[in-house]
């Protein structure tokens, strides 16, 4: 998948995946190096800050994925259930509610 991307880096749904993928085999390094590889608005997309995010959180800055937060995440078809941005909220937000654009939870617990 890394070779693929790197073959073809303007393909946009290659890079999610790759991300996905690299999320799913704790490779969150990685993950890092690919998204700050990125530029113009394939850096600013969604789905991609939702990698950044979720990524920098599995090395420890919580600072990063709070401001990440901060400016906003907007997932395009975020599908009611998914649970990743309320999961970084409450991981890093501890005692707070999960705000209301990133709760996407079917249940309260």
């Amino acid at each position: 998948m890394t070779e693929a991307h790197r073959l073809r880096p303007e393909l946009f749904e290659l890079t999610v995946e790759l991300l996905d993928t690299l999320l799913r085999a704790e490779r969150p390094k990685e993950a890092l190096a690919v998204v700050e590889a990125l530029r113009g608005p394939a850096r600013a997309h969604g789905r991609v800050r939702l990698a950044e995010a979720t990524a920098a959180y599995a090395l420890g800055d919580e600072e990063r994925v709070r401001r990440l937060l901060a400016e906003g995440i907007r997932v395009d078809g975020m599908r009611e259930g998914e649970v990743s941005p309320d999961r970084l909220w409450l991981a890093v937000h501890p005692g707070k509610p999960v705000t209301p654009e990133y709760d996407f939870r079917m249940t309260e617990d």
